[in-house]
């Protein structure tokens, strides 16, 4: 029979599983929750069995860990059940809402913590990421359309994989050895998930790509044409914009310098495209819709796309932004 982790500080076992998980543990799969929630107030959300939502572990900026659903269990995480049953999910704080969706000291040092006693009792000898599904680190996004973990913890995956298998004793993999790591895939593969923020920035960016960083780096310049000309006449702007939608040019201050002077142009059609001006979603508002989605009141899959009907990809696409 699976244990559980030794280093939980509070308990409160959700509905929404599959007991028991039908494969044995081989894989940690981060999340995060998209807002500075206690392990108490995370409990509360996979409580309700209308939720359809759960993971096994939470862990609040204050560095305690809850658990929601025990590892001889599948939790509801991933939006893959392949993914799920062979995973133990956790959920992470953040202490900054939106921009890089950061998490504390005390989150990211019990997270290293954690996965390291979930591989000790579960005979991972090292925790391995790809960037792919293929690792024994893999994240929520891979399985879904969305940003989450968001940017800050994507760009530190290699660092924990690392960070987890010395600490384990054992010998670090391809991607998970030290300065000449680099994930796998083309360079204009790497630089397009750069700008979908896969990688984070500055430092995070650079260890994340590790040998790589300099060729990526230089095919997402070029990709962006940053510190180029101004905006030609044959820039697409309605090709940008639902480029902004699928999350290529991140938020905010980042997606401001991504797109340079094309960036009222195109943040003026992503509004148009998502409603926000009352534009093709006949006024509806989006951005309430996705709020509620988040919150669970539009279920998942199938029976999310039939009751939000047409407006569906406007309110899925906010979703991927908001988390």
């Amino acid at each position: 029979m699976m244990s559980n982790s030794p280093l939980v500080n509070y308990t409160r076992i959700s509905p929404n599983r599959n007991s028991p998980r039908n494969q044995p543990i081989s894989k940690i799969t981060v999340h995060h929750m998209a807002g500075n929630l206690s392990v108490e107030t995370c409990g509360n959300v996979f409580a309700p069995s209308s939720r359809q939502a759960s993971s096994n572990y939470g862990i609040g900026s204050d560095g305690r860990v809850g658990m929601y659903v025990e590892e001889k269990d599948r939790s509801w995480a991933s939006s893959s059940a392949w993914n799920d049953h062979r995973a133990v999910t956790i959920e992470v704080a953040n202490d900054q809402i939106g921009g890089n969706w950061h998490v504390s000291d005390a989150a990211w040092n019990k997270l290293v913590e954690l996965c390291v006693d979930i591989c000790r009792r579960n005979g991972m000898k090292s925790l391995v990421w790809t960037g792919g599904t293929d690792g024994s680190l893999t994240c929520h996004y891979m399985y879904a359309s969305t940003n989450c973990p968001g940017p800050y913890l994507k760009g530190r995956m290699a660092e924990l994989a690392r960070t987890v298998t010395a600490r384990l004793g054992g010998a670090s993999g391809p991607s998970t050895s030290g300065g000449s790591s680099a994930p796998s895939g083309s360079v204009a593969d790497l630089a397009n998930r750069v700008i979908a923020g896969e990688f984070g920035n500055g430092d995070a960016r650079k260890a994340a790509l590790g040998d790589r960083f300099a060729e990526v780096q230089a095919e997402v310049i070029r990709i962006l044409n940053v510190g180029g000309s101004t905006s030609s006449p044959s820039v697409d702007i309605d090709q940008m914009a639902r480029d902004v939608i699928a999350g290529k040019y991140g938020n905010g201050d980042a997606r401001k310098k991504a797109l340079g002077s094309n960036y009222a142009a195109v943040q003026a059609r992503v509004n148009e495209l998502l409603g926000a001006s009352g534009g093709s979603s006949g006024g509806a508002d989006i951005d309430a819709l996705a709020r509620a989605v988040i919150r669970g009141d539009y279920g998942n899959g199938e029976e999310r796309k039939r009751r939000l009907g047409s407006l569906y990809d406007a309110v899925q696409a906010r979703v991927n932004q908001l988390l």
